[in-house]
């Protein structure tokens, strides 16, 4: 039997967690803060040690809580880290003038208000020594088999419209000279600062396929042409997705023969893929 490895990219909607969401908004940006050391991760329990909530709080959380958990101007021009930046500056409100409900006057190069940036400053000496950088690698027996060889499919480069959400689909060919099984996906992402989502879609053998081959085009959440089967998916802050190895969606003579992916917001996107005999 062969296997059929697809090493995939889709990031997922960013959201908040459980009961935090309350108090994510009542900051400006509150549900989208970066974490300092982890790209594409969201810290959502931002007053907190815990990047996801709940325990102990950090100094942007031990402020906010002195301040009755309300955006005021004398929080807003609080360093609760010490490195130099007001909280507003670090959460998109530098003037100080953002309310609940209110878009933020910026929504990009956003930093944490509780961790001391750059860290590794003598500014920021011992003052993150809670912040867990700490970066799960992916792992898959499968891909790392000595027989697993390797297909990208790839987005081309392109601008992003100036508008809140993009949406790119593209259909292309699987491999047909046998069965085969998806086992993997691991994402390779040019800008991560940008990506939104990416799902990989099977296609019907019934489906409408006059849409042309390896060209994206303007989709909404759904690639059309039969192809609505989700076959691989990407997550913020996961590395990759492994099955074992001798499961999967199958793939080629018996099982898809096309896929889709679907991508919101991205510069490039390289969809790699592999098999192995």
């Amino acid at each position: 039997m062969r296997f059929f490895t697809i090493l995939t990219c889709v990031i997922q909607l960013l959201t908040g967690i459980g009961g935090y969401q309350m108090y994510q908004v009542k900051i400006p940006n509150g549900e989208i803060v970066p974490h300092p050391c982890k790209a594409n991760y969201i810290w959502h329990g931002v007053g907190h040690n815990n990047a996801l909530g709940g325990g102990e709080r950090n100094p942007f959380g031990l402020s906010f809580y002195a301040a009755g958990m309300r955006w005021t101007k004398a929080f807003c021009q609080l360093d609760s880290d010490g490195d130099g930046k007001t909280n507003g500056d670090e959460l998109g409100d530098p003037n100080c003038v953002w309310t609940p409900g209110k878009s933020p006057f910026k929504l990009v190069g956003l930093s944490h208000p509780g961790v001391c940036e750059p860290m590794n400053s003598s500014q920021c000496a011992g003052k993150n020594t809670w912040v867990d950088c700490h970066v799960d690698e992916f792992r898959c027996k499968a891909v790392n088999s000595k027989e697993t060889k390797n297909l990208t499919v790839r987005f081309p480069v392109s601008a992003v419209p100036p508008k809140e959400t993009t949406y790119k689909c593209m259909i292309f060919d699987l491999p047909q000279d046998g069965d085969y099984h998806l086992v993997a996906n691991k994402p390779f992402i040019d800008n991560v600062n940008i990506m939104h989502h990416i799902i990989a879609y099977g296609c019907d053998d019934a489906g409408n396929f006059s849409i042309p081959l390896m060209q994206p085009y303007d989709c909404f959440m759904s690639p059309g042409g039969g192809c609505s089967d989700i076959i691989g998916l990407w997550g913020v802050g996961v590395s990759g997705e492994c099955l074992h190895e001798s499961s999967g969606f199958r793939i080629g003579v018996n099982g898809y023969k096309r896929a889709a992916l679907e991508v919101a917001v991205v510069s490039f996107y390289r969809l790699y893929m592999g098999w192995r005999r």
